[in-house]
């Protein structure tokens, strides 16, 4: 709660910058404070709510980093309770390097705002004269609240806000995911999307039922040798080829799909694996 005054500067009202004066004017003081709270923090409630869609788009972008990258390297499972060398599960199902610039950025931005919007309470005083015991009495019934508004940190906060938002569509934008090439046609190979959908987990998953202990050890996706089956595998022969023809129509874009990916490419996560 700030004091009012004629001071500039983050947190501090200006005489101009007073919100909805009138309307609260004509409240009574109780339910002039609780109305004055909510407006003062709605600001708060959608920064938090950003925060959440942020936090759940790069969380899904981080789950397609983490699995198109088992085409190329063999790793580990991660899980939220890993057993043997399986990796644990991200705290808030980030890596390190996105969750905490973001919960720092989304800090920044929930005090920025705090200093932009904020309640002001001022209070009535009547003289009542050098010769008095007490020279200036209280008026109860003229107190009032009101929401202050802070230009400088209006104008930080909005800064923040933007500044967040192109950093979470430049991760998007900048990524390349990895991919395995085929032959000498110069085209790679994708690992098939799943994004969280477990179906799609689960296809690629229907490892050989010999290979019963893959989900202990690094894995990779590919073709297990001497089948036609392609899932993960703890296999030490893992290969990728394909047919020349159909080598040849990976990555290509058909005219009428709107994913620019080839019938062949989208079809990799149904063969054998469902």
């Amino acid at each position: 709660m700030a004091v009012y005054g004629s001071e500039t500067g983050l947190g501090t009202p200006q005489p101009y910058a007073i919100v909805l004066a009138d309307a609260l004017s004509r409240l009574g003081p109780t339910t002039q404070f609780w109305v004055v709270i909510v407006v003062a923090n709605l600001a708060q409630l959608g920064v938090s709510v950003l925060y959440f869609l942020v936090t759940g788009l790069l969380a899904v972008m981080a789950i397609a980093d983490e699995w198109s990258r088992f085409i190329v390297e063999r790793k580990t499972l991660r899980l939220s309770s890993p057993h043997g060398i399986q990796r644990s599960s991200y705290f808030l199902a980030l890596p390190y390097r996105l969750s905490l610039p973001l919960m720092a950025g989304m800090a920044i931005l929930h005090w920025l705002i705090s200093q932009s919007l904020f309640v002001i309470s001022t209070e009535a005083f009547y003289y009542a004269g050098t010769g008095a015991p007490v020279s200036l009495v209280q008026i109860p019934e003229y107190d009032t609240y009101m929401v202050g508004f802070s230009f400088p940190g209006g104008m930080l906060a909005m800064i923040m806000g933007i500044s967040l938002l192109i950093w979470t569509a430049w991760l998007g934008l900048s990524h390349k995911f990895d991919g395995i090439n085929i032959g000498h046609t110069g085209n790679k190979l994708h690992m098939p999307l799943a994004s969280s959908c477990s179906a799609a987990i689960s296809a690629a998953c229907h490892a050989p039922e010999i290979d019963d202990a893959a989900h202990l050890l690094p894995v990779i996706w590919g073709r297990v040798p001497n089948t036609d089956l392609w899932c993960f595998t703890s296999a030490k022969e893992v290969n990728h080829d394909l047919p020349d023809e159909k080598a040849r129509q990976v990555g290509r874009p058909l005219g009428a799909s709107k994913s620019g990916w080839s019938l062949e490419e989208r079809s990799l996560g149904s063969v054998q694996g469902v």
